[in-house]
């Protein structure tokens, strides 16, 4: 009976040594959040950004928000974390909280693609005006082809054929021998 007994002991002892002196990612970012320092490490923060960077590419959008939040809590200035939370609540279809954080991102230092995701959210919150108007400081700040067609059909849904046309000349301008640019051209003219 002892012996079983110092048995036991001796293989919880060698048990716990392993674990002690392994590194396990999963378990350092769950249990990372029980360290509330001021200051986090910026090597722990490395790893953080590491970890939800995966988690977003895999499409794991709950873990990967977990993780976002979780570098925001520590670093709030971090414009990566709130660009990807935009992306990942848009996945989400969660437009409200999509809005706020590309809407802290473009208040701070604005991307032609962060007023062009803004834009795509508030169209799928049904705020056409504001989507426009996004897309157009998108187009302006970055002109491509995709901005200038994403902004025709943001004139088309909205009704106004000259603006539309306008912004398919801007493409056309861009790329003159666009297939889908010089059949549009074509389909607007034969309407007007």
């Amino acid at each position: 009976m002892i012996g079983v007994t110092i048995l036991f002991v001796v293989i919880a002892i060698i048990c716990w040594r392993i674990f002690q002196t392994s590194y396990n990612p999963i378990a350092h970012f769950l249990n990372s959040g029980a360290n509330n320092d001021e200051t986090m490490q910026e090597s722990e923060l490395s790893k953080l950004l590491h970890t939800a960077d995966t988690l977003y590419q895999s499409r794991n959008w709950i873990s990967a928000e977990k993780a976002y939040l979780r570098i925001l809590k520590f670093d709030h200035a971090n414009l990566l974390a709130f660009r990807r939370l935009g992306l990942i609540y848009t996945y989400m279809h969660n437009y409200t909280d999509a809005a706020e954080c590309i809407e802290l991102v473009i208040k701070s230092d604005p991307t032609a693609t962060d007023y062009q995701n803004y834009s795509t959210i508030l169209h799928h919150g049904k705020k056409l005006p504001e989507a426009t108007k996004a897309m157009q400081r998108s187009f302006t700040l970055e002109p491509s082809i995709n901005r200038a067609l994403s902004l025709a059909k943001l004139y088309a849904e909205a009704g106004d054929k000259q603006r539309q046309y306008e912004a398919v000349q801007a493409a056309a301008e861009i790329d003159p021998s666009d297939p889908t640019v010089t059949e549009l051209l074509r389909r607007l003219r034969s309407d007007s």
